[in-house]
C-alpha cells in the first residue's frame, strides 16, 4: 500500500507530526497528496515566524482560503514582503482565527488598510511587535477588530501610543503586556481603571511608570498576579508598598529600579503570597508559603 491510499483519518493523523514545510513538500510528490495537503485540518495552526522573508502576500492568501474556518492560529516574523492586501485578505477570510501574532511588519496597521473589514471576533490572544505602523492613527482600529481579546501584548511599536481606546475592552482583558511602549502614564491609569480583570501587567520599560502607577495598580486590579516593570526607574519603595493590597500577587519583575531597595521585598511578602521577584540587581529571590 503506497502512502496516498490510506485513508484520510490515518494522513491527518500524521499530518500532525509534520512541519508546514514537509506539509507542502508532501504536497508535491503526487496529484493525491496534493489534493490532501490542501485539506483545511492541516492548517489550523500556522508558524511562519521562522520564515519570515520569504512569505509573500498569495501565501497568506492561499492559507486563509485553504483554511478557512479551521485556521486557529498563525504567527508571523519579519514577513517584509507582506503588503495590507496579504491582510485584508487573512481578515476576509480567516474570521475564525483565535490567536495572531505579528512581529516585524511594517505593513501592519498601515493607513490605508483601516477600511471596514469584518471584526477578528473569535481572536482572545494578540501579539503586535516592532510594527511601526501601529501609531495613535491606526490604533483604535486595531482595537475595533479584536474587541474580544483578552491577552494582548504590544510592543516595540511606536514612538508615542495613545492607548486610551483600550478601554472598549473593558472587563475582557485578563493579560495586557506593553513592553517598551511610549505611553503617558495618565493613559495607562485610565485603561487599569477600566480593565479590573487583568491578572497579568507588563510595563517594561515604559519609562513614564512611577508610584502612582502602581498606585493604580493596586486600586484597580485585586486581581493581578504578575507585574513586570524592568526600567521603570521612577518606581521607589513606596511604590512597591502600595501593592500589599493585589492579595494574589506572586510575581514581581523590578530589574533596574535602583529606587527599591532589597528589604522593601520582603516587607511585601509579608502581605502577600510572593513566590519570586526580579531584584533591581537582576537576581531572583524566592518565597515558599
Amino acid at each position: 500500500m503506497h502512502l496516498h491510499e490510506l485513508p484520510t483519518e490515518i494522513l491527518l493523523c500524521i499530518g500532525t507530526y509534520l512541519s508546514l514545510a514537509d506539509i507542502c513538500r508532501l504536497g508535491k510528490t503526487c496529484q493525491q497528496l496534493y489534493e490532501f495537503h490542501r485539506h483545511p485540518l492541516l492548517w489550523r495552526r500556522v508558524d511562519w515566524r521562522g520564515y519570515g522573508a520569504h512569505i509573500q502576500d498569495e501565501d497568506l492568501c492561499w492559507v486563509a482560503t485553504v483554511a478557512h474556518v479551521h485556521l486557529q492560529v498563525l504567527r508571523l516574523k519579519a514577513c517584509i514582503h507582506i503588503t495590507p492586501k496579504g491582510f485584508m485578505a487573512l481578515f476576509a477570510h480567516a474570521t475564525y482565527i483565535q490567536e495572531l501574532s505579528i512581529q516585524g511588519s511594517h505593513s501592519f496597521g498601515a493607513k490605508f488598510m483601516l477600511q471596514d473589514i469584518v471584526p477578528a471576533t473569535q481572536c482572545h490572544t494578540l501579539t503586535v511587535e516592532n510594527c511601526p505602523f501601529i501609531d495613535s492613527f491606526s490604533f483604535p482600529w486595531l482595537v475595533d477588530k479584536f474587541i474580544h481579546v483578552r491577552r494582548l501584548t504590544l510592543a516595540n511599536c511606536s514612538n508615542h501610543l495613545d492607548i486610551k481606546p483600550l478601554r472598549r475592552l473593558t472587563t475582557q482583558l485578563v493579560e495586557l503586556q506593553l513592553n517598551n511602549t511610549y505611553t503617558a502614564n495618565e493613559q495607562i491609569v485610565e485603561v487599569l481603571r477600566h480593565c479590573p480583570q487583568i491578572h497579568r501587567l507588563n510595563l517594561d520599560e515604559c519609562y513614564k511608570v512611577n508610584d502612582s502607577t502602581l498606585l493604580a495598580i493596586a486600586r484597580y486590579l485585586s486581581n493581578l498576579q504578575s507585574l513586570g516593570a524592568k526600567g521603570c526607574s521612577d518606581i521607589t519603595a513606596q511604590g512597591v508598598l502600595y501593592l500589599a493590597s493585589c492579595s494574589r500577587l506572586e510575581v514581581l519583575m523590578l530589574r533596574n529600579c535602583r529606587a527599591v531597595p532589597d528589604d522593601t521585598f520582603d516587607t511585601l511578602a509579608a502581605a502577600v503570597p510572593l513566590k519570586k521577584v526580579l531584584t533591581p540587581l537582576g537576581k531572583w529571590r524566592f518565597w515558599v508559603s
